[in-house]
C-alpha cells in the first residue's frame, strides 16, 4: 500500500459541516450529533496537547435562530454521562459570551465596555486576575471584576 492511500482525521467539525449541507433536505431541524472518534492534530501540537487525541463532539445545528434551552441542554447532557459513567466528583464550566455579556449588562456597562471587558476577561486564564484587574481599571470598568467574584 503506499502513502497516498492513507488519510487522518483532524477533526470531527468539517464531515458534519459537509454532512448537513449534502443532507440538508433530509434532516429534521435543530439537528443533534453526538460523536467520540479518535483525531489528530494537523500542526505541530503546542506544550501540553497531544497530537493524536480522542475528541468527544455534542453538536447541535439550526436552520435559523436556535432556542436558549440549546445552551442548557449541553451541561445536562454531560453530567448525565459523567453520572452514568461513575468518574466520581466533578465540575463543569460554562464558557458562553452571551451569559457573560448579560452579566455586564446588568450592572449597567455599556455596549464599549462590555466589549473591552470581554476583551480583558478572555486574556484573565493567560495574564492571571491582577493583570486583567489593571487591563479594566485602565479601561474604567475594574469594578466588575469585584462583583463577580474575582
Amino acid at each position: 500500500m503506499s502513502n497516498t492511500n492513507l488519510a487522518l482525521h483532524f477533526d470531527l467539525t468539517v464531515p458534519l459541516a459537509r454532512y448537513v449541507v449534502q443532507n440538508y433536505s433530509l434532516l429534521s431541524f435543530p439537528f443533534r450529533r453526538y460523536q467520540i472518534q479518535k483525531v489528530w492534530r494537523g500542526e505541530r501540537p503546542q506544550s501540553g496537547r497531544y497530537r493524536e487525541f480522542y475528541q468527544c463532539d455534542i453538536d447541535v445545528v439550526g436552520d435559523k435562530d436556535l432556542p436558549l434551552l440549546v445552551d442548557a441542554e449541553m451541561p445536562s447532557v454531560i453530567y448525565q454521562i459523567f453520572k452514568q459513567m461513575d468518574i466520581g466528583k466533578f465540575m463543569i464550566g460554562v464558557n458562553n459570551r452571551k451569559i457573560l455579556q448579560g452579566y455586564f449588562s446588568f450592572y449597567g456597562l455599556t455596549n464599549h465596555c462590555i466589549n473591552e471587558a470581554m476583551h480583558a476577561v478572555d486574556k484573565l486564564e493567560k495574564v492571571g486576575v491582577d493583570k486583567t484587574r489593571e487591563t479594566m481599571a485602565e479601561k474604567g470598568i475594574d469594578n466588575c471584576l469585584t462583583t463577580i467574584g474575582c
